[in-house]
């Protein structure tokens, strides 16, 4: 309910302002499970390929029926396997298997060096726990990772450029959480340190709006569909 309300008044500025002729409205969705998501003990990244699971179908599935009633101009994965299952699996409840999906490696998962598929707890000692969370700290050994600063300037920069691109369009972008949370919180302009406990589920809808020149989000880590 607090949503629509949210959604219905934002839709009536934009009205008034003028500024629903220029915005561009992205539906961020993280990936459905996958099966580094099964196994906490692993430190994720961007692992490539990694699949999803009966799970994650199923939650695809779902959120594809939620969001028939939704119209998108475009459709956006990342360049790895989990996001592209959860977006055929997605299209296929749509009725729509055919339509073309644009992959851009911009949207994906932050990158964890030669730490991705390792243990935590070999990886995450604590003198690197010092250093892990700053927005700056570049995970890895031999190959190192991005920092949050630098998967945050990537995701943002992407989203300005497509707003630029398309103005006045509706794009779904099928991507992951980590990226999606640096995104959702540079749009409410809260500090990447304050919002790292933020939640980004699998499959979740989180709506961002950019006219090319800022960002805002109307929408966070909605899993309404995975609860009917």
């Amino acid at each position: 309910m607090e949503v629509t309300v949210i959604k219905k008044t934002l839709f009536a500025i934009a009205i008034l302002t003028g500024s629903f002729l220029k915005a561009t409205e992205f539906y961020f969705i993280r990936h459905a499970e996958s099966e580094v998501n099964t196994n906490r003990e692993i430190l994720g990244g961007e692992l490539p390929w990694a699949e999803i699971t009966s799970k994650g179908k199923s939650q695809a599935r779902a959120l594809g029926e939620s969001l028939k009633e939704v119209e998108f101009d475009l459709y956006y994965t990342s360049d790895v396997i989990r996001t592209q299952q959860t977006a055929r699996h997605f299209l296929e409840v749509q009725g729509k298997k055919l339509q073309p999906i644009n992959r851009d490696c911009r949207i994906t998962e932050k990158s964890n060096g030669d730490w991705e598929g390792l243990s935590k707890k070999k990886v995450l000692t604590p003198e690197v726990l010092k250093y892990y969370r700053n927005r700056n700290f570049a995970p890895g050994s031999t190959r190192l990772g991005e920092s949050a600063q630098k998967v945050t300037d990537r995701i943002c920069s992407w989203v300005l450029e497509k707003a630029k691109e398309h103005p006045n369009k509706r794009l779904i972008v099928f991507s992951h959480g980590y990226a999606i949370r640096c995104l959702t919180l540079a749009a409410l302009g809260i500090d990447l340190s304050d919002g790292k406990l933020m939640k980004v589920d699998n499959t979740s809808v989180t709506v961002i709006t950019s006219d090319g020149k800022s960002l805002s989000c109307t929408q966070r880590n909605d899993t309404s569909h995975l609860k009917k």
